[in-house]
């Protein structure tokens, strides 16, 4: 097999699962996937020790040395510094603190990577190859132990002030909600994360604390008409409904696209989002159907710098639950379109929830 000239290793390391995709070619290419779960994170040392090696049997299997890559990646849930490669904080992974990603990697492999946000880079990866392609304003959601969030405007990521912006999942739902690590109560991601579907079916089912429930039992209880699942899975869609409409209405992206692995539910869970959104202003709007297959998709350059580069990878799969076209947008907002494109403030300051 002849080598590939240029190669992309992406990693997307999740609080549940660890995703590896190799692409090549100006065409992104897919060689290969690998996923693994997570496991014990509590000892950062041990975790990565892990992914380093995941990553290197995907390497060799393919022949190719660190060395030869174009490019390399990783999108990790949290408060990260994409300028020093330091993983701040998470409350996903509550024992990191300022774990110096990029460094470790660079140490085990020999490689020099590209940290940031795993939401920044989720939608990074769908402007430019993905579901988001040839829409701007774009807003990305990813589901999974948490909601995360990022928007894409003139081509550009918004970061925001203090890298804050595009927090969906810590929009407010219910002020009256459970507490969230962030400060605030009834948060998006603690009612409509697949964590918080996965617990809520658990508790609405009977069964015991213990027991393990993953996104692939779920969807069989869902599939076999499970009334547990069925109301479970409306609360999320209900809560995304709420969130998506508010963030809708103060960043009128062109289209709203959810990854994450639980988005391969389907129409199962785009329809009810769908009936819900009736509740909610953030119509006109082209809906489409999720999409089911696993898409590699790039997880982007730094957005202050806005370099054409590709040095990011990701996979995921991905459903659009949102989409203006220009004409409705024309229609809908008359003279008030979006053409001027933000320039986002550089990424200086370390940002936490307080």
């Amino acid at each position: 097999m002849s080598r590939p000239t240029e190669t992309r290793l992406g990693i997307d390391l999740g609080g549940t699962n660890t995703n590896l995709v190799l692409l090549s070619g100006s065409d992104n290419r897919l060689l290969d996937t690998r996923n693994a779960p997570t496991g014990d994170h509590s000892d950062p040392g041990s975790l990565l020790d892990r992914v380093a090696e995941l990553a290197r049997e995907l390497l060799d299997e393919h022949g190719i040395r660190p060395a030869e890559l174009r490019s390399a990646g990783i999108g990790a849930p949290g408060e990260v510094e994409p300028e020093t490669g330091i993983f701040r904080s998470s409350p996903i992974f509550p024992t990191w603190r300022a774990v110096r990603i990029v460094d470790e990697f660079e140490a085990r492999l020999g490689l020099r990577m590209i940290l940031d946000n795993d939401a920044n880079a989720a939608a990074w990866g769908e402007a430019r190859i993905g579901a988001g392609r040839g829409f701007d304003p774009l807003l990305v959601l990813t589901l999974g132990t948490g909601i995360g969030g990022a928007v894409i405007v003139g081509g550009e990521l918004l970061r925001g002030h203090l890298g804050s912006a595009g927090e969906v999942g810590h929009i407010s739902i219910d002020p009256e909600g459970p507490h969230c690590w962030c400060g605030g109560r009834g948060c998006l991601g603690l009612v409509a994360s697949t964590s918080a579907l996965l617990a809520r079916y658990r508790r609405e089912a009977g069964l015991p604390e213990g027991e393990q429930v993953d996104g692939v039992r779920f969807a069989r209880a869902l599939s076999a008409g499970e009334p547990a699942a069925r109301v479970s899975l409306d609360v999320m869609a209900k809560a995304l409904a709420r969130g998506i409409a508010d963030a809708v209405c103060v960043l009128a992206p062109r289209r709203v696209v959810l990854t994450g692995g639980i988005v391969a539910l389907g129409d199962a869970l785009l329809i009810p989002i769908r009936n819900h959104r009736t509740e909610r202003p953030y119509r006109p709007a082209r809906w489409s159907r999720p999409r089911s297959g696993r898409t590699p998709a790039p997880l982007g350059p730094h957005s202050w710098t806005g370099r054409d580069s590709e040095e990011r990878l990701h996979d995921q799969k991905k459903c659009v639950v949102y989409s203006k076209s220009d004409e409705e947008r024309t229609r809908w907002a008359g003279t008030h379109r979006f053409r001027a494109p933000i320039r986002c403030r550089r990424f200086r300051d370390r940002y936490r929830f307080r």
